[in-house]
């Protein structure tokens, strides 16, 4: 059972992994834009598209990242 962040995380992070396709990654910011309100923090749906936002961001700059390496 997941019942906090970390046993999610142990259970979500083992075995393979697979990279989130740029197609996917464009999907989930079109559904903020659908579902999200205009500044994505009035109501339950824009703070929870705040939040997917906010994680793309941090994919980005994560994958960024690990482009300058190489």
């Amino acid at each position: 059972m997941n019942s906090t962040y970390e046993s999610w995380l142990n259970n979500a992070t083992a075995g393979t992994y697979t990279p989130i396709a740029p197609e996917r990654l464009a999907e989930m910011f079109e559904f903020t834009c659908r579902y999200g309100s205009g500044n994505l923090w009035t109501g339950t749906a824009g703070t929870s598209c705040g939040f997917v936002r906010e994680l793309l961001r941090e994919v980005e700059h994560l994958r960024n990242e690990l482009d300058s390496r190489d």
